[in-house]
């Protein structure tokens, strides 16, 4: 009977070793939890990493703050809901920053055999810490700048100016031809200095106001909305024309020809 007595303590001993030896192996509920979360907090980190490299791609400088990011970005910490914090090292360092659930300094290291970058990887104490971030040289050296559209995909062409009088004032007619775009409203240069137009005749027509008698004119033309070009003005050909002296008995109209 005593040999059956001390059986059952010995078996008992042994079941709540198992059971402790478990829950040391496997972690507590709890312990598990957090260590999710601040898996979670490091995978968003990754997350807001690769939308940095490519703010600094499309605008050769890092973003000022994590708002400057695309809004498709989670950029919430998974348990308190508020931003993590972005602090800029410059000139391509910056740190994130939470408050984390668990202490992983220990752990980290040992698996990162192969010297990623990732969040995953990089080491953080328990509360708040902050983990830091550098630009690689290929992120640095990858800078998309943006390429101004083509010369030849919008023109403007400028045809012969003919004078004219109306009474005794000396006047002058233009019409140009656009290609690949159209507008309404166009500035108009008289030696070199451009006024705007509202585009008489759909935007390719201009008269003159009187000019100076017997006065050589020079004329171009560019289109006022820069927009509708890729963000720069589109000029056409130069024209001379020398204005008419209105009191002299002379034909109503004489084209001249582009320079």
């Amino acid at each position: 009977m005593f040999k059956y007595y001390i059986s059952i303590v010995l078996l008992g001993i042994f079941v709540v070793v198992l059971i402790v030896e478990g829950i040391i192996i496997a972690g507590s509920p709890i312990s598990q939890k957090d260590i999710q979360l601040d898996n979670n907090r490091l995978q968003a980190f990754d997350n807001i990493k690769y939308q940095i490299e490519n703010y600094y791609r499309a605008n050769h400088k890092m973003p000022n703050s994590l708002s400057d990011l695309s809004s498709s970005i989670d950029i919430k910490d998974p348990e308190t809901k508020t931003n993590f914090d972005y602090k800029l090292i410059p000139p391509y360092s910056y740190q994130l920053c939470a408050t984390f659930s668990t202490d992983n300094s220990k752990t980290a290291a040992n698996y990162n055999n192969y010297g990623s970058d990732s969040a995953l990887y990089k080491n953080h104490k328990k509360g708040y810490d902050c983990v830091i971030f550098k630009l690689s040289d290929y992120v640095i050296n990858s800078y998309n700048a943006p390429s101004p559209p083509p010369t030849n995909l919008y023109s403007i062409t400028l045809n012969p100016a003919t004078t004219s009088c109306s009474g005794t004032s000396s006047l002058v007619h233009l019409t140009w031809m656009t290609q690949r775009f159209t507008a309404d409203w166009f500035d108009i240069s008289i030696d070199g200095t451009y006024t705007t137009n509202n585009g008489q005749g759909g935007g390719t027509v201009w008269d003159s106001g009187p000019l100076t008698y017997n006065q050589l004119y020079r004329f171009k033309v560019q289109n006022h909305d820069w927009d509708v070009t890729g963000g720069i003005p589109v000029q056409s050909n130069e024209v001379l024309a020398t204005s008419r002296n209105c009191t002299a008995s002379i034909p109503t109209s004489i084209p001249v020809s582009v320079k």
